[in-house]
Formats: C-alpha cells, structure tokens, sequence
C-alpha cells in the first residue's frame, strides 16, 4: 500500500471542517456532556481510521519508549489534582499519547509530496477565506463596529468563531499558506494578484479581531522566514515602512492601532499572571516541579491570583500542568520542527522558510493564548496539525528527493 495516497493533506483539513460545521450549529450548548462526546467521537474516529490504515508500518521502539516514560509521569502527575477523580483529565492524556502515538510515532515516515502539500494550503486558504466573507458581507455591521470602536475586545471580529483569538490563529494560517503559495505560483501573474489580494483580505480581518498574540506572531514569522529565504525581502520591507509611516502620520490611524488593535497600555493581566505562576512554581515542591501540580490546581491558582482560569501562555500552563516532564517533552518536539524547517531550506529555501515561520506562529502564538500541541481541543489540534504534522511529513518528501538524489 502507497503511503503517499493516506491523504493527510485532505483528511486534516476535513475534520476541521467538520468541527467548526459542529461549532456553528451544535443544539447544545459549549462544553455541555453532549458537545464534548461529539468532539470525542469526531478525534477518535480520525485517530481509529489513522490506526488501522497504518497497521503495517513499522514503529521506532526509542520514540515509543520516550512516549511510554511520557505517560507514565503524566500519570503521576493526575494524582496531584485535587479533583483526582475528574474523568476529563484522563480522556485529554488518553487523547494526546493517542494523537503522538498516530501521527508522530506510527506515521512518522509519511511523505506529503509537493502537489498534495499545494493542494492543503490551497484547501486552508478556501476555508479562511469563506470565513472571511462571513464576518465581512454576512456580520458587516460588526466590521464597522469594530473599525468605530474605543474599546477594543468588544467588537472584535470573530466570524463563525467563538473566539477572536482562534480566529486571528486561522488567518495567521491563511496568511502563511498564501505567501507558500506564491512561492509555488511560478511567476504567474493571475495567481500573484490572487494570492496578494487574499493576503491582504486576510491581514484586514486579522486586525481587526484585535488579537494581538495572532497579529504578532504572523508579523515575525514572516519576517524571519523571508530574511531567511531572501526572496520578497525589499518588497516586503519597503511594504512595512511604508504601512508604519501611513500610520504614524495619520493621528487616527495611529490612536486606532496604538490603542485598540494593540492595546499597549493594557496587557490583559498577563503580567501578573506571568509572575505568579513562575512564583508558583517556585514554591512547589520537587516532586510537583518534575511532574506538575495537575490541571485543576493550576486552574485554580490561576482564579486566585486573576478573574481568569488560565494563565493566557502555554508555557506557564505546561509548566504548571506536567511539571518538567512535560516541558522537556514540548521542547523536544519543538527542537525537531525547527530543525527540519532549517534541514530543508538545504533542499529548497523557500518551502525551508514555510515550515519555519508554522513553527514560529506556534511558538508565539502559545506565549498569548493556552493551546497546548498534541490536545484534543480544536485550536490545539489545529495548531499541532498545521505546525507540526504536515510540516514533518513535507519534511520527509524532501529528505527522501535528496536520498534517491544521492543514491542516484
């Protein structure tokens, strides 16, 4: 059987679909035992199909074993939540062994080829893009709302979506995989114009979801990875100059971003939540600094010290959750992507700046917000598929081009 034909490139995509189809017009409210089933049983069919596609491939019993040792401190660290008995702990670590094991474990050899990698960005830009003609033609008052508004957060656009955050992660998607299209539109004038017009459709909407951890992130990674592959250095930085000077010297223009996209006079208590959970840690005992506190302790420090129940960083929330343990695990996983995103520039410069700036996006995304990779929630896992398992499996299309090139 062909591994190239799973068709991960296609499959991902679906059931992301499929999941925001069921965000939109669920009969049951948010995280209510009806609503947390359907997404159970949405992931674990997608993990059951991957499993017994898969059952022929050979599996690394050295990641297997680092998976194992993985479980079983994470194991320990359920025991330290005060409501032990919570069954949702042990579903979320049932579901992130599961999703590792699957794709980074049993497929960890699986090759998306050039045309399929074109065809899922293609297919992410489609659906960023019809999110984005929701919010601007079918909630158009909100749009104006939003560009009218003095208080930021309030009238932030968010489309389909329940959250203005998730959202800005969707557009960083679209935004990243447009620019990868270019680099594969082969100096085609139609696709040139296409693809920098859905750029600049996207950017419109990302700022005005008023996420700054998104409207950041993207910013970065695509100026490290252009720098990086040279290609539209000066087009991009004459474009940057140029929207700043716009900006500053329009005194509106520049109250607007100043105050309401960017909010640089209010960090939304991250400061302090910042500090309090490295305090925390600080004060936990070793046992709790090598395996973590448990979820529902850190949720609940995280109420004490703020009127949140997170901490709005995944790091801290890692930290908090599985101790070092965990955080040695995260990195391990990180030092890999980024490793092959620069492994592949070797190959191919611009499909090398891709899979860095996804890495990017991922690495800052998570010092705003709480995803945690390999988590069955939808931004996590939409945030693990997009940085982390498509990239690796276009890292080994290369890898394996440069082998047969060798051979050859």
């Amino acid at each position: 059987m062909d591994k190239q034909r799973f068709c991960f490139h296609i499959i991902i995509p679906l059931y992301w679909v499929l999941l925001l189809m069921w965000q939109v017009f669920r009969p049951v409210e948010n995280r209510s035992i009806i609503d947390i089933g359907v997404k159970i049983v949405m992931l674990g069919s997608l993990l059951t199909y991957v499993i017994l596609k898969s059952y022929y491939n050979k599996i690394n019993l050295n990641a297997m074993l680092l998976l194992s040792l993985y479980a079983f401190t994470q194991m320990i660290s359920l025991r330290n939540n005060y409501d032990i008995f919570n069954f949702s702990y042990f579903v979320d670590l049932i579901f992130t062994v599961s999703m590792v094991f699957c794709f980074m474990i049993l497929n960890s050899d699986h090759i998306i080829n050039k045309e399929e990698m074109i065809l899922f960005s293609k297919i992410i830009v489609a659906i960023v893009f019809v999110l984005c003609i929701f919010a601007d033609v079918f909630q158009f008052d909100k749009i104006i709302n939003a560009l009218r508004t003095t208080t930021g957060y309030a009238n932030a656009v968010s489309s389909v979506i329940a959250s203005n955050h998730e959202f800005g992660l969707y557009l960083s998607f679209g935004i990243i995989s447009c620019v990868f299209l270019l680099s594969k539109s082969n100096g085609s004038k139609k696709n040139n114009i296409i693809y920098n017009l859905l750029i600049a459709l996207f950017f419109f909407n990302l700022i005005l979801t008023f996420s700054r951890t998104s409207l950041l992130s993207v910013l970065i990674a695509l100026f490290i990875s252009i720098m990086m592959m040279r290609r539209y250095r000066l087009a991009f930085i004459g474009a940057v100059i140029i929207i700043v000077l716009i900006i500053i010297l329009n005194p509106d223009l520049r109250d607007y971003f100043y105050h309401i996209v960017l909010r640089v006079d209010h960090d939304g208590n991250r400061g302090n939540l910042l500090k309090g959970g490295f305090t925390y840690f600080a004060e936990a005992s070793i046992l709790e600094k090598i395996f973590g506190v448990g979820q529902s302790r850190t949720i609940l420090y995280a109420r004490e010290i703020s009127i949140s129940s997170n901490f709005h960083n995944g790091y801290i929330t890692i930290l908090l959750n599985g101790g070092l343990t965990m955080i040695i695990f995260f990195i391990i996983i990180v030092f890999d992507n980024i490793y092959n995103a620069i492994k592949t520039m070797k190959y191919d410069k611009y499909d090398g700046a891709y899979l860095l700036a996804a890495s990017i996006v991922m690495l800052l995304y998570m010092w705003g917000q709480t995803p945690l990779i390999f988590s069955s929630d939808l931004v996590s896992s939409m945030l693990t598929f997009y940085c982390i398992v498509i990239p690796k499996y276009y890292y080994n299309y290369h890898k394996m081009a440069a082998n047969l090139s060798d051979s050859g």
